[in-house]
C-alpha cells in the first residue's frame, strides 16, 4: 500500500480514534478494555486500510497527556465478501505529526477492490481471543443522466451547473462535488491539479473555512456558477501570471454511501474536506464486540466541458486547444 492513502484513511479516522479514546477516559472510575475497529471499504481504489487501537488511562485529567501509541498489533483482521476472504497485513505510515504517538504509525493493509451490490463482512481477532466484527453492504452502481445534465459550463441562460444520476438505492446519501481539472506550468512541465469547488466558506478561528456541498438524498445537484467563478480565480490567486495555467474541465464526482455511513453522515459525523471523507465524531459504532466503523462507498465520475471563452476571460489558456 502506498504511505499517500494510508495517510489519506489515517486522517480520515485520526479524530474518531482520538474522540473514542477521550470519551473512554474517566479517572475516577475503573476502566474496562475497549476495542476500536476502524475500516471504510473505498470502490475507487484496489487497496483498503484498517486500523485497530484502544483506550486507556492517563494519570490526571488530560488524555493528550498519554504518549504511548494505542495501536493494537499482531491481530488478524480479514474482509468476506461471498466466499472470497481478503486478509489484511500490517503496515505502517509516516505522521504529519510525531510530537504525541512518533513518527511512526501502524495500520492494517490488503489488496481488495468491492464489486457493487455486495454484501461484505469484517472480522478483526486480537491477540488476546477477543473478536470485533462488521458488515456493510457496497452500494449499487450509479449512472449519470446525461439527459438532464448539463454538457457545457456555463450553460446557456442558466446561473448553475445541473447534474443528475441513476440509482437503484434508497435511503442512501450522496455526495455531489465539482472540481476544475487544471494544468499549471511549473518548471517548464505542465503539473495536472484538481481543484475541489467550495459552495461558501465560514469563518473558524479567524481563517476561512471551505464549505463543500452537503450529503443529499436527491437524485440531482445545481451548482451555483457563483461557486464555480469563485474557485477559476482562486486557481491562480496571487499568481500574475495567468497563461501559466490551462483548464481542461470541469469534473462532476458523485460518491454513494452505503447504509452505515449514510446514518452516520445524517448524524452529523461525517464531512468531506473536498478531498476525503472524515469522521469527527465517535458517539456511533456498527462494531460488535467493540466500537468503531465499518462502511463502504463507491464513486462515478464524468466530466463536462468548460467555454474557451469563459476560460478566457480569466487570462488562462484552455487545455483541450491543438
Amino acid at each position: 500500500m502506498t504511505r499517500k492513502l494510508c495517510l489519506f484513511i489515517f486522517f480520515a479516522f485520526s479524530s474518531f480514534l482520538a474522540l473514542s479514546c477521550e470519551e473512554d477516559f474517566n479517572p475516577q472510575g475503573e476502566i474496562t478494555d475497549k476495542y476500536i475497529l476502524n475500516c471504510i471499504i473505498r470502490g475507487d481504489t484496489t487497496v483498503q486500510t484498517a486500523f485497530l487501537s484502544k483506550n486507556y488511562a492517563v494519570d490526571g485529567y488530560d488524555p493528550l497527556s498519554y504518549k504511548t501509541d494505542p495501536s493494537v498489533r499482531n491481530a488478524v483482521i480479514k474482509v468476506w465478501e461471498g466466499d472470497s476472504v481478503y486478509i489484511f497485513k500490517e503496515g505502517t505510515f509516516i505522521r504529519s505529526d510525531s510530537s504525541r504517538y512518533g513518527s511512526t504509525g501502524y495500520c492494517y493493509n490488503a489488496k481488495y477492490s468491492p464489486n457493487v451490490n455486495k454484501s461484505i463482512e469484517i472480522e478483526a481477532v486480537l491477540p488476546n481471543g477477543k473478536k470485533l466484527k462488521g458488515s456493510s453492504k457496497v452500494p449499487s452502481k450509479i449512472y449519470i443522466d446525461y439527459s438532464l445534465t448539463d454538457t457545457l459550463c456555463p450553460p446557456a441562460g442558466k446561473n448553475n451547473v445541473f447534474t443528475a444520476w441513476i440509482s437503484d438505492e434508497t435511503s442512501v446519501m450522496f455526495l455531489p462535488l465539482f472540481k476544475i481539472i487544471y494544468f499549471k506550468n511549473v518548471n517548464g512541465t505542465d503539473v495536472r491539479y484538481e481543484k475541489p469547488i467550495p459552495i461558501g466558506y465560514k469563518n473558524k478561528d479567524g481563517k476561512n473555512v471551505a464549505i463543500y456541498p452537503k450529503g443529499i438524498f436527491n437524485l440531482s445537484y445545481a451548482y451555483d456558477m457563483e461557486a464555480i467563478n469563485r474557485a477559476m480565480r482562486e486557481i491562480s490567486e496571487g499568481d500574475p501570471n495567468k497563461d501559466r495555467y490551462k483548464i481542461l474541465s470541469l469534473m462532476v464526482e458523485i460518491t454513494v454511501l452505503d447504509r452505515n455511513l449514510s446514518a452516520f453522515y445524517s448524524a452529523g459525523h461525517l464531512q468531506s474536506d473536498g478531498y476525503s471523507i472524515t469522521v469527527d465524531q465517535a458517539d456511533f459504532t456498527n462494531i460488535t464486540g467493540g466500537l468503531g466503523i465499518f462502511g463502504s462507498y463507491i464513486k462515478r465520475v464524468t466530466s463536462i466541458r468548460i467555454n474557451r471563452d469563459y476560460i478566457m476571460s480569466f487570462g488562462y489558456k484552455s487545455g483541450l486547444e491543438p
